[in-house]
């Protein structure tokens, strides 16, 4: 392979993963018509991905960001995490608790992960790498604690106050950034829509579930 025909293959691995991450596609045919593709180029890089675990499918069928994609994702940010687990976790939480769940990078601001869609009634829509602010008085998350808050779309900053997207979510701590301070974190969160004090347990009950879980893989995988 020549010099030219290596950097488009992967300026297009950049663009399909792009594409997925912000965009509902299923089909190697949608790849090529939203990234002007050719349509043999796309199946061929579509089919490749999802073989290198690069890209996945949701329970729709719709193409995501694959276990391999954010497992550098995680290593570039520090965190020596088992992303293949992340995944089944997320659905965990959604299965047992109705309500959109998902896991999230941690700085100032929450920065969405992998998402699983809630089933509930009245349950909200995250997306993937959407990026939400925190609160000036967020309370700090503290190892082993689950704290919740209201959290607001900066898309929606020039809106008015009564049309913000504003977010509850509880959320718990999963691993902390080698070397860098504890407000730098990987998250696992539930966006709430039913702030009933039954609920908000359940919720908790189940982020502590998930956490010893993560834990004890993460324990076996370093012994």
């Amino acid at each position: 392979m020549s010099q030219a025909s290596a950097l488009e293959a992967v300026r297009r691995f950049h663009d399909i993963l792009i594409l997925v991450s912000h965009e509902g596609v299923r089909t190697a045919y949608e790849v090529a018509q939203r990234l002007d593709m050719p349509l043999s180029s796309a199946y061929v890089l579509v089919a490749e991905m999802e073989r290198l675990a690069c890209l996945t499918r949701d329970e729709s069928g719709y193409l995501l960001a694959g276990t391999r994609t954010h497992q550098m994702g995680l290593a570039a940010c520090g965190m020596q995490v088992p992303a293949q687990h992340l995944a089944p976790l997320v659905r965990y939480l959604r299965d047992h608790t109705g309500e959109t769940a998902f896991t999230a990078r941690l700085t100032d601001r929450l920065v969405v992960g992998t998402v699983a869609t809630g089933s509930s009634a009245h349950h909200v829509i995250v997306q993937a790498f959407q990026t939400y602010q925190l609160p000036a008085d967020a309370p700090a998350a503290d190892s082993g604690a689950v704290w919740r808050l209201t959290i607001v779309d900066p898309q929606e900053n020039g809106a008015s106050q009564v049309n913000q997207m504003h977010l509850s979510v509880h959320a718990l701590a999963l691993a902390h950034d080698r070397g860098t301070p504890p407000d730098k974190q990987l998250v696992m969160a539930v966006a709430c829509t039913d702030m009933t004090d039954a609920v908000a347990r359940n919720i908790a009950r189940r982020l502590h579930e998930v956490a010893q879980f993560f834990d004890n893989t993460r324990e076996r995988q370093q012994d």
